[in-house]
């Protein structure tokens, strides 16, 4: 057998891993100017997007939206955010645009080159069409969806007429719309919720840890919702994947809700699915030196170490339950992963088995390196 030297991840490395951030949001919308074409513009305040992209907008445009979202974001926790404007009729070629390599992308599809967005939402946009391929977008890029449902669903059926749509679990739909002051029209109106609620992806992110659920969190600048949702309803929505906002005493206005919308029992909350978001990333940018490398046994088990290594930093971080290594994790590479066909052509294909939430019961995900 070949021999060939890899890297060793040491306990220097492995402090890397909490330098992974999958906080970061990505904003497509119209706004009153700013460049249409090229990378989404990083901004880490709402004073940087008004002195690229201008204040709000009139009334006139119906998805007025993108300046609240971001300026919610940021009040809710946020701390960088990506933004992409768009022009033009509101339909799929305009918010899903075209990936261009000469660096004139447009649309989401501008998003492609940025690694560090891992959450997306077009605020306020509610054209199936469209959110199909955002959402689509998402599961092939490991990122995940925050959608809004429209602003004049007032009942529990409408809802679920709507939401049933959708199936994914690399997306999540919030609901209702939540009354705000708006800067332009100096009064309260109603804005939607998706900007918000990435902030509090972030603020849960900061505070308590990825892997946690984002729930039972304030919507901070949030004084009352578009219509108020009781315990009944929310026992209808919430198993469907709905996730409520609600309207409590003294606290305020609080996201009641953290499932995606998948019909799949194991892939049906958040913190779970993001949690695999975040595993992929963290193996795929550690694993990168294996690229240039024979495609044999040898290859599989230093790969098998180095996963295991990672898995269990992660582990030790309380993201993974169980009371040992081999209760929350396992790693198979090698012929019972890979065909020869896969072997041939420098298919390294990983499968892996976490356990989020109970030791020993494994939810698997399988990773492709391609050499």
């Amino acid at each position: 057998m070949q021999n060939y030297e890899v890297p060793e991840i040491d306990e220097i490395q492995l402090s890397k891993i909490e330098d992974v951030n999958i906080s970061a949001a990505g904003f497509i919308g119209y706004a009153s100017r700013g460049p249409i074409e090229g990378q989404p513009t990083r901004l880490t305040s709402i004073s940087q997007f008004t002195r690229i992209y201008g204040e709000p907008l009139g009334t006139d445009f119906e998805y007025r939206f993108l300046y609240y979202a971001v300026e919610m974001f940021f009040y809710n926790g946020g701390d960088v955010c990506y933004v992409m404007r768009v022009e033009g009729e509101p339909n799929p070629d305009t918010f899903l645009g075209t990936y261009k390599p000469d660096g004139h992308s447009t649309g989401l599809a501008a998003f492609q080159d940025i690694e560090e967005v891992t959450q997306l939402t077009m605020p306020g946009v509610t054209i199936p069409t469209v959110l199909d391929g955002l959402i689509s977008y998402c599961e092939k890029r490991n990122c995940f969806a925050i959608i809004d449902a429209p602003v004049d669903m007032k009942t529990a059926a409408a809802l679920l007429t709507y939401r049933n749509h959708f199936d994914s679990s690399n997306a999540a739909i919030y609901h209702p719309w939540l009354l705000m002051f708006d800067h332009l029209l100096k009064k309260y109106n109603y804005m939607p919720p998706s900007g918000a609620i990435a902030g509090i992806y972030a603020l849960t992110d900061n505070t308590r840890g990825f892997y946690k659920a984002p729930a039972n969190e304030t919507i901070r600048s949030c004084t009352d919702l578009s219509v108020s949702f009781n315990a009944a309803d929310q026992d209808k929505l919430n198993p469907k994947g709905i996730n409520l906002i609600r309207a409590f005493p003294r606290r305020g206005c609080l996201v009641w809700g953290a499932r995606t919308m998948s019909s799949q029992s194991d892939f049906k909350y958040i913190n779970i699915q993001r949690l695999l978001i975040y595993l992929q990333k963290v193996i795929q940018k550690f694993t990168k030196w294996a690229l240039h490398l024979p495609n044999d046994e040898q290859l599989w088990q230093r790969l098998t170490s180095t996963i295991q290594l990672i898995l269990t930093e992660v582990w030790r971080n309380g993201a993974l339950t169980g009371a040992s290594p081999g209760e929350a994790f396992y790693v198979m590479i090698g012929r019972s992963t890979m065909t020869d066909d896969d072997i041939q052509n420098g298919r390294i294909v990983i499968q892996i088995g976490v356990a989020p939430m109970r030791p020993g019961e494994f939810i698997i995900f399988q990773i492709t390196l391609q050499q």
